[in-house]
């Protein structure tokens, strides 16, 4: 079985980023049994964000997509009803590298690409985890500035708009 590709809509990629972080996308879920989740995998590690005032946020929650998303060095991939979502492809297309928040998300996205060559990972399964990993995270300019590259280099492997991404999944039936 293969993972879900989801297709991505970009943002126009920029060249100056102007804040650190960024999430775009629903903090509250009004399905029964999503609450609690979408508590724990969104709105408290926003607010953790925002008290600890390390870092600049564009949007941590409901905004505009464009321009913030491409503005921000990294947007962070938390988890909703499923692991993955097109959010993960949208930041990559915009330029933006993605931040994944739960081991298992790495399980949810195609397997033939190597993800930490373009991704980070901040476990928001324990705040202090969490905030640990955003500090090495941020520390280290020269990762960041490489992953960056990464994601620019290879956003096309990602963008259905071209045939690219569809030659590469068929390949893998081979």
């Amino acid at each position: 079985m293969y993972p879900i590709f989801y297709v991505g809509s970009p943002c126009e990629v920029e060249e100056t980023k102007s804040s650190d972080m960024v999430f775009i996308g629903r903090m509250n879920k009004f399905r029964h049994g999503f609450q609690k989740l979408f508590k724990k995998f969104r709105k408290y590690p926003c607010e953790w964000i925002q008290k600890d005032g390390n870092y600049t946020t564009s949007v941590c929650g409901y905004g505009e997509k464009c321009p913030n998303l491409a503005k921000a060095l990294l947007g962070f991939h938390f988890r909703g009803d499923t692991l993955s979502a097109n959010r993960l492809f949208d930041t990559i297309l915009s330029g933006t590298v993605p931040v994944f928040t739960i081991h298992e998300q790495y399980n949810s996205v195609p397997n033939w690409y190597d993800w930490e060559q373009i991704s980070f990972f901040a476990d928001v399964m324990n705040k202090t985890h969490f905030m640990k990993d955003l500090s090495d995270i941020k520390q280290n300019k020269s990762n960041v500035i490489l992953k960056t590259q990464n994601v620019l280099n290879d956003k096309d492997l990602f963008d259905w708009q071209t045939l690219i991404p569809f030659d590469v999944y068929t390949v893998s039936f081979i």
